[in-house]
């Protein structure tokens, strides 16, 4: 093994068995590491270790960057499906987990290995995972041909190890799309997507078989009438269900803001928006995105924000759902805005006369 092996494997545990704390913002806590980053990489998926093949010891097959995280808590473990970049500018899937969510990623010994099913396929990326009611845990990522054309492929594990690689999803309406979410349970009997073939919106389509993974019509689901800010972003994560409702996760772009935004759907009917809070969850760094949440059995979730690395904000379901269900509605308006938050505060000021007046009768 040549020398440099172990200086780097140092610098490798200590990154990667670095601990991380967070910080309360008011609404979430911002975790301060990043918990997936390129140093993340295990040495030997960049370097020929063999010091007769490698005297120099120089990466041979080196990343750029990891990002685009799905994510699912499993069996007691938080997992990571992460999309890397290497530089040969094409993408690969690497599978880590955690006992935290948070930190000490570690990948496992390979990268995914896809059934090869198409010779046009030159890149994959951007997975995102849902546990199905059907008992599968799916995987939808975008494939992109040597034409540039990008459709939504499908795979599918029990265990997140062996996978089956289905038909690319095909919907009669539109040939290309990214950002495809599989809905976690059946829709009137049918495997339902959200889908965003440009930008003109998020749409909804059901399928009968998801071996035969066909929509004939999308309908409207998100458009720039109904919700100005998701429309052009893609649905973010896989919906979340909760008592009150399908919690979703989204960043969008407004202007020079990327902002984290979170809504509710109907239980029964996953097309109709029940509640949407004014204002952002939170403002993340240009060109970041999330594609996958960890829910465990605590009632955490840890929101996976991908950018040139990946990092984590935890947020407890109790909370998530009063901030959306509580939080007044987008007015629209300044004059309206202001009204809401003076109205608030005159109830604020009331409730600290009474708290003033109690701590004086106390004295």
């Amino acid at each position: 093994m040549h020398q440099q092996y172990y200086f780097e494997l140092e610098k490798y545990e200590k990154i990667t068995n670095e601990t991380n704390i967070s910080e309360y913002n008011g609404l979430l806590n911002i975790w301060q590491n990043c918990v997936i980053s390129s140093d993340s990489i295990p040495l030997s998926w960049k370097y020929d270790l063999n010091v007769d093949t490698n005297p120099h010891f120089l990466q041979r097959l080196g990343v750029t960057k990891s990002f685009h995280s799905a994510a699912i808590f499993l069996n007691g473990l938080y997992y990571l499906i992460v999309s890397i970049k290497g530089w040969d500018n094409l993408n690969f899937f690497g599978l880590a987990q955690s006992n935290t969510g948070v930190s000490g990623f570690k990948f496992f010994d390979f990268p995914l290995m896809l059934e090869d099913t198409d010779f046009n396929e030159i890149n994959l990326f951007d997975m995102r995972l849902t546990k199905h009611e059907d008992g599968y845990i799916y995987g939808l990522f975008s494939s992109e041909s040597r034409e540039g054309k990008l459709v939504a492929g499908i795979v599918r594990t029990e265990d997140l190890v062996t996978w089956e690689r289905l038909p690319n999803l095909e919907t009669k309406q539109n040939e290309e799309q990214t950002n495809v979410v599989l809905h976690p349970e059946l829709v009137y009997g049918k495997y339902a997507f959200y889908t965003q073939p440009d930008k003109k919106g998020v749409k909804f389509g059901l399928c009968e078989d998801i071996l035969n993974p066909v929509i004939e019509n999308e309908e409207e689901f998100i458009t720039k009438s109904t919700d100005y800010r998701v429309h052009e972003s893609g649905i973010g994560i896989v919906p979340i269900k909760t008592d009150k409702g399908w919690i979703h996760i989204s960043i969008v772009k407004e202007g020079s803001d990327n902002l984290m935004y979170a809504f509710a759907t109907d239980l029964d009917d996953p097309m109709k928006i029940i509640a949407e809070p004014a204002g952002y969850l939170l403002e993340v760094e240009e060109g970041s995105t999330i594609n996958g949440a960890a829910v465990d059995n605590n009632g955490s979730v840890f929101i996976y924000v991908a950018n040139k690395d990946l990092r984590v904000v935890s947020i407890t379901i109790d909370s998530l759902l009063d901030y959306i269900f509580n939080t007044p509605k987008n007015a629209f308006r300044s004059i309206l805005c202001v009204s809401n938050r003076c109205e608030m505060i005159q109830k604020n000021l009331e409730i600290m006369d009474n708290s003033s007046s109690t701590l004086s009768t106390e004295e």
